[in-house]
């Protein structure tokens, strides 16, 4: 159900169902890599609905992997230390892909 709610001007939506196993198996939200840019290690995190497996991959601009770890995360707040330190300055891709095909992408830039 969805409550909406308008107050002095402001429109305010209200979801009231409850989150259910299949809403949270391996939903992961909030991808972020620090710091960015980076000259040597970043941090990879990401907030997961479920533990579940996910695989952290690094690919340069042309597609060439450079890292690819499968990890296993637990329910909240994750991190994965990824080495940047021997590739070549410029930009890179990080993708977190879930073991349901859900993916998400940033940039990572190394300097």
């Amino acid at each position: 159900m969805l409550v909406v709610l308008h107050l002095r001007g402001v429109t305010v939506s209200v979801s009231l169902f409850c989150r259910d196993a299949q809403d949270a198996m391996a939903t992961a939200t909030e991808l972020t890599a620090f710091p960015n840019p980076t000259n040597g290690k970043a941090t990879v995190a990401f907030t997961a609905g479920a533990k579940a497996k996910y695989v952290v991959k690094v690919t340069d601009l042309l597609g060439n992997v450079i890292v690819s770890d499968v990890i296993t995360a637990v329910e909240g707040y994750n991190t994965q230390e990824i080495d940047m330190s021997q590739v070549a300055k410029g930009l890179y891709m990080v993708s977190l892909t879930a073991e349901d095909g859900q993916s998400q992408t940033l940039r990572l830039v190394v300097e």
